[in-house]
């Protein structure tokens, strides 16, 4: 905030799971639970590149490719401290799951 008067802006990127060599190497290893919260939505490098080029053009703050990235985003501000006990439930509920 201290730089915009000069001209510089921050953009903070919020990518969801990305189609990429690292992904692959990481879902070998990903616990039950952050599958389960990641909720299978992944997209492919080039539509996170065009939301981040976008983002930055219209000189967001916080970039958030993808709509259910963007909804998650956009939930927890509204929600406030009210996410760590839906975040706490959907962990049980995937540790249940898992037996």
């Amino acid at each position: 905030a201290e730089l915009r008067p000069h001209g510089i802006y921050v953009s903070v990127v919020y990518p969801p799971d990305t189609d990429t060599p690292q992904l692959s190497y990481e879902n070998q290893f990903k616990p039950p639970e952050t599958r389960a919260l990641s909720g299978g939505v992944v997209l492919t490098p080039e539509a996170v590149a065009r939301s981040i080029i976008a983002g930055v053009a219209r000189r967001r703050y916080a970039i958030t490719p993808g709509l259910e990235a963007r909804l998650i985003y956009r939930l927890i501000g509204l929600l406030g401290d009210l996410q760590y006990p839906i975040m706490d439930w959907l962990i049980a509920r995937a540790q249940r799951r898992k037996g």
